[in-house]
């Protein structure tokens, strides 16, 4: 059944607060007609390990927070979290060359994968590789996902990230995973990406294994935009609608100054999906 969700990643901005802010979230969803959330583990809030991707918070002045207490937060404020965004250094710590990174990334996707189980979480969401590793092994990456999350019920999606490696590209990665993937194993289709990458119409003809959609981008004079490119957001729901497409789509705003702009996007997301 299809599901209206927004991501948490940046939430907290739309009342004024630093992204990182996690305490504004129920703040913010309350005044929102929406089914439920995406909720983002970010890596900013980890005791132990520094961001490996990029980030424009100061990382020595945020409070931290572990997996299991933030996702008691989110149960605790009646809040309910149909999918989960894993830590997304996730890909990068599995595709290290050392042993003991690797080990700390399967730590992480457990840790995540606990928290969701907490949120009583139908998906989760994993980015599989490290941006910018040029050499990509996608079965070795996959097993190691396997082995930590088979213990568990979720849909595991993969979201189509960039990649550096010139022999693959996402088609190329999403055919190789559809043939082997186990049962419960699928996809999220996120729209940037597909307009950074210029690959909406190769993407959906996987249309049978996307759980879910992340609607990934900024309000430019009342226009719904991807960060990069030129992908007509909008036509890209209309024509997943056409597909019957009927699981999760979630808003995941790249910009967002107020609460207004959340409740806009949500209704031109209803009005076109």
């Amino acid at each position: 059944m299809k599901k209206y969700l927004i991501s948490t990643a940046i939430l907290p901005k739309a009342t004024g607060k630093h992204f990182y802010e996690y305490s504004s979230i129920p703040t913010v969803v309350k005044q929102l007609d929406i089914d439920g959330i995406e909720f983002v583990f970010l890596p900013e809030w980890d005791e132990i390990s520094r961001p490996l991707t990029p980030t424009s918070a100061d990382f020595n002045t945020i409070k931290k927070i572990g997996v299991h207490e933030v996702a008691e937060f989110i149960k605790a404020s009646n809040i309910k979290a149909y999918s989960v965004h894993v830590n997304r250094d996730v890909g990068n710590y599995l595709c290290s060359n050392d042993d003991g990174l690797i080990l700390r990334g399967k730590q992480i996707l457990n840790e995540n994968l606990l928290g969701a189980k907490v949120l009583n979480a139908k998906l989760v969401v994993i980015h599989l590789w490290d941006t910018y590793n040029g050499v990509l092994d996608i079965n070795k990456l996959h097993k190691m996902v396997y082995e930590v999350s088979k213990q568990y019920s979720f849909k595991i999606t993969y979201e189509n990230i960039p990649i550096s490696d010139n022999t693959l590209s996402n088609y190329k990665v999403w055919k190789k995973l559809y043939d082997f993937m186990p049962e419960n194993y699928g996809f999220t289709l996120d729209l940037n990406w597909c307009s950074f990458n210029n690959d909406f119409d190769k993407l959906i003809t996987f249309i049978d294994k996307i759980y879910n959609i992340h609607v990934q981008g900024y309000f430019d004079n009342n226009v719904l935009k991807p960060r990069f490119g030129n992908l007509d957001l909008l036509s890209c729901l209309k024509t997943l609608k056409e597909h019957n497409y009927n699981n999760f789509i979630t808003l995941e705003l790249s910009k967002v100054s107020n609460i207004n702009e959340c409740i806009t996007a949500i209704n031109l997301i209803r009005e076109n999906l």
